[in-house]
Formats: structure tokens, C-alpha cells, sequence
């Protein structure tokens, strides 16, 4: 791991090093204001090329905006700063405020571009969250119900059980606050059978289970109504 961070270092200081040797050894380092503002600015757009990536962690079909990714953003403005700062330092203007302007410009759009990203990104994290947390509801209670199945001796209430499976099975993976307390019973009520469907007498689970079936299908029910 370490060699690799060594590598990745090596590499990245590879245009830092030749820039600056060219910039110096070709120039001298007497400059006027406008060529140090064109070499710092092209720097600053080398660095956030470079640091992009980690703005921007996780799956990349996520962390697009108008189709580009952040880090192609950044890899476009520096580009574009790089071309602009050279023409900039070749042209040495003594007057140095149209050359801050155009750099900032680009600095500006830059910026905007990184922002309008991290912000839709952070929406879609948290409505992929927010499914995540709904199938797991779904397939972690579907799974004690079908553990139950082997336990269940008692062939009506394992049919019963097994009706409750499906329909719980089958149901839309979606939520919504609409359906917040219902969800909620249903977890409470298959807990109840997870812990005495086997121990209780057949028509208190038989009851159960019903209660249970009946809290599904007004769950299914609201959510195709919030649907419309």
C-alpha cells in the first residue's frame, strides 16, 4: 500500500516537476504580476484535477451531473486553465486584471460545476439509503417468516405462515411515511411470532398471523393509493 502511494506521488509530481523547470529554466524568475498569477493558477487547477477523485467516492454511475463525473471536470478545467495559463505567461501583460478575471472565470465555472455535483450526489446517497433500508425491511422479515415455516409443526398455521410470506414477499420494496406506523406493527408483529409462534396456543398464532396478513395488504393498499 505504501509503495503504491509512493508511485501514485511519483507520477502525479511528474507535470509539477517539468512545468516548473521550463518555467524557470526558459523564463528566469523575474516575472510580472500577471505570469505569477497564471503560474498559480494553473497549479491550483493541477491540484484540484489531482484531488478530484476523492470528492467524489463511491459508485460512479452516482456521482455524474449533465453526464460528466467531477473528476472529468476537473480534468476539463485543468486542461483549459493549462492552455489559458501558458498563452497568459507567453503574452507577460503588464497589466494584470484580465488575466485574474479569465482565470477566475474558469476558477468560477469550476467550482459551480463541483458543487451542483456533490449536491445532486448527496440526494441520490441518501434516496439509495432510503432503498436499501426499504428492502432490507422486506427480505430481513421475509426471512424469519420462512424460518418459522420449518418450525410449525401444525399444518393450518404453516399454511397460514406461508400465505404471510408471500404476501409480504410480493410486496412493493418502495415506502413511504404514509406507511411509517403500519410498517412499524408489522415489524412489532413478526417479532411476536418469531418469539411464540411455537410456544402459544394455535388460535392466538392463528390470530396473529391474521393480524399480520391484514397489516400487509393495508400497507400494499396505501402504497398503490400514494401512488396515484
Amino acid at each position: 500500500m505504501a509503495k503504491r502511494a509512493v508511485l501514485w506521488i511519483v507520477v502525479y509530481s511528474v507535470f509539477v516537476v517539468l512545468f516548473n523547470a521550463c518555467f524557470f529554466l526558459i523564463g528566469g524568475a523575474q516575472h510580472p504580476v500577471s505570469v505569477w498569477l497564471s503560474y498559480a493558477f494553473v497549479h491550483l487547477s493541477y491540484a484540484l484535477a489531482v484531488a478530484s477523485p476523492s470528492l467524489a467516492k463511491g459508485d460512479a454511475e452516482q456521482r455524474r451531473v449533465i453526464g460528466l463525473p467531477v473528476s472529468v471536470g476537473a480534468t476539463v478545467y485543468f486542461f483549459a486553465e493549462f492552455v489559458v495559463g501558458v498563452i497568459c505567461i507567453l503574452l507577460r501583460a503588464e497589466d494584470w486584471t484580465a488575466t485574474f478575471l479569465i482565470q477566475l472565470v474558469l476558477l468560477g465555472l469550476f467550482v459551480l460545476f463541483a458543487a451542483v455535483n456533490l449536491l445532486a450526489n448527496s440526494k441520490t446517497d441518501e434516496t439509495v439509503r432510503q432503498h436499501r433500508a426499504q428492502v432490507d425491511f422486506l427480505q430481513g422479515n421475509a426471512v424469519v417468516l420462512q424460518s418459522l415455516l420449518s418450525r410449525l409443526q401444525d399444518q393450518v398455521l404453516r399454511k397460514q405462515m406461508e400465505a404471510a410470506y408471500d404476501d409480504l414477499r410480493t410486496s412493493p420494496a418502495r415506502s413511504s411515511d404514509a406507511v411509517y406506523e403500519i410498517e412499524k406493527n408489522i415489524q412489532l408483529s413478526i417479532q411476536w411470532l418469531r418469539d411464540n409462534a411455537t410456544t402459544q396456543p394455535s388460535e392466538t398464532v392463528a390470530e396473529r398471523i391474521g393480524e399480520l396478513r391484514t397489516l400487509i395488504g393495508n400497507r400494499n393498499r396505501s402504497l398503490m393509493l400514494s401512488n396515484k
